[in-house]
């Protein structure tokens, strides 16, 4: 029968005691703290462990596929722009986007000159009012016929003799800016193998007017003193040379038809001249048809004339009616602007160069440049 020990021990030398017997054996005792964990690991025993799954027993969730869009926008990333592989063809593409809109855009080049161009009025500021009676103008483009007489004529000795060009009689002279066109047009009639021409008429003064009124009075050709183009020196009649014939009027000569005829008026206008009084016209003009008489009125004027098949008359009412035209004419734009001259006082550009011309109505044709 064993006995425990007399000897009292402490807390601390517990775990290392051992109970004793008779025979002086010592069997190991259990400590307090492998009881307490023993009791522990028992209560943990009892609990119920979760029932592992296997990996086919769990149901596979169906697949939803989302659009690259869809995926970034739900999880708010930040744009990676080091990613070559997203953002370098995107910049290619829009490069290439980018480069076939200029491209479309450029005009294509034409060999005769357009109209209504992008030269808007918008780009010339008309802040320069100017007294219309003390402006330098070329007149150009003064409507003289029937309905509106000149004020003042001029005289012989502000024109210039014609010399250089063949000629139906020795006095015959024109505005200097006719005559140099003059000049380039049998030039070129020459180089392209057409005509040769003669000058029949240029400037007529009030006396020579009026005598060939009185001699031809009521005729559908000529107009009384005062209201010919003639007097302003930019009339020219011209007639090809092989159909000139001594003691027959113009009008008998002529017909427009032959091909000198049609090449001067396919060709005058490249000079700024233009076939004054074209057939079917004669209920505007108030003169019939002349192919001899041409008029100078410069370019781009002449070209927009020759081009749309409109006469002086026509051109200057569209003016007037519009708010101005816009022409591309030898690389160069131009932007032609009817003023009526309100009270006397037009406006003119301030930052663009132009020219003036009265209208002989009371109004200004001003023609803006680039």
């Amino acid at each position: 029968m064993t006995r425990r020990s007399n000897k009292r021990i402490t807390d601390d030398s517990w775990a290392d005691d051992a109970w004793v017997d008779d025979d002086k054996k010592v069997e190991p005792t259990v400590s307090r703290r492998d009881r307490r964990n023993a009791r522990r690991s028992k209560a943990r025993s009892r609990t119920v462990k979760p029932r592992v799954r296997k990996r086919s027993d769990v149901p596979m969730p169906s697949l939803k596929l989302r659009s690259h869009s869809q995926r970034r926008s739900k999880t708010k990333l930040p744009l990676d722009l080091t990613s070559k592989k997203i953002l370098f063809p995107g910049l290619a593409v829009v490069a290439v986007a980018i480069v076939a809109l200029a491209v479309w855009m450029i005009p294509t080049p034409s060999s005769e000159p357009s109209m209504d161009g992008p030269f808007a009025r918008e780009s010339i500021i008309f802040d320069l009012p100017a007294v219309s009676g003390n402006l330098g103008e070329s007149g150009y483009l003064k409507l003289v016929n029937r309905q509106h007489r000149l004020a003042v004529l001029p005289e012989r000795s502000d024109m210039q003799d014609v010399s250089s060009v063949p000629v139906a009689h020795e006095d015959i002279a024109l505005h200097a800016s006719a005559y140099f066109a003059l000049a380039q047009l049998f030039d070129s009639a020459q180089i392209a193998g057409a005509g040769p021409f003669h000058v029949i008429s240029g400037f007529r003064d009030y006396t020579h007017q009026s005598s060939l009124y009185d001699q031809g009075q009521g005729s559908d050709f000529l107009l009384p003193a005062g209201h010919s183009e003639h007097h302003t020196g930019l009339a020219i009649d011209i007639v090809p040379t092989q159909q000139m014939q001594g003691g027959y009027s113009l009008s008998e000569q002529l017909d427009g038809t032959s091909e000198c005829e049609q090449w001067l008026v396919d060709n005058s206008w490249r000079y700024g001249l233009i076939l004054r009084y074209p057939e079917g016209k004669s209920d505007i003009t108030g003169i019939a048809f002349e192919p001899w008489h041409f008029r100078y009125v410069g370019n781009p004027h002449a070209y927009y004339m020759w081009s749309k098949d409109l006469t002086l008359e026509e051109y200057l009412h569209k003016l007037q009616e519009q708010e101005g035209i816009s022409i591309e004419f030898n690389n160069r734009r131009y932007r032609i602007v009817h003023d009526a001259a309100i009270d006397g006082i037009l406006h003119l550009p301030s930052n663009s160069e132009f020219t003036l011309s009265s209208d002989n109505r009371d109004g200004y044709v001003i023609t803006v440049w680039e």
